[in-house]
């Protein structure tokens, strides 16, 4: 399978679970109080995460190996949100959203990461190749 492919169905895979995400959040009191009882972070988390989406998304377009090292930075980032939020003690509800959100962000960056890393190799080696001839 082609690369480029993988690079862009991760990017679009992790842009619409974003927009899902922010969706949920924004349309559903009962996802938002159990992430934030007071929901006051709401907006700021519909935004971030509409953000996000449309950041993997123009990624996706691109599909370069800074698109993909930049969403597997915002994937650690969100990781990072996931583990400060677990320490507001959210509900049973909110605990499996918020381990949920960190599984699928630490595999996607990791993805993303990955299939970086194999573009940058393959482009060494085509440059020693180029080189050698």
């Amino acid at each position: 399978m082609n690369r480029q492919f993988c690079a862009r169905g991760v990017l679009v895979a992790d842009g619409v679970g974003c927009a899902i995400a922010g969706s949920a959040v924004l349309g559903s009191d009962r996802v938002a109080s159990s992430i934030d009882l007071s929901l006051t972070s709401r907006p700021i988390i519909v935004t971030a995460l509409g953000a996000t989406s449309a950041t993997l998304f123009a990624g996706a377009v691109r599909s370069r190996d800074s698109d993909l090292a930049l969403a597997a930075a915002v994937n650690l980032g969100w990781v990072g949100v996931c583990l400060i939020a677990m320490s507001r003690r959210p509900s049973r509800l909110g605990v499996a959203l918020i381990a949920a959100t960190a599984a699928f962000d630490s595999v996607a960056a990791t993805a993303q990461w990955r299939l970086r890393a194999t573009t940058e190799a393959l482009e060494r080696s085509d440059r020693s190749w180029n080189q050698s001839i």
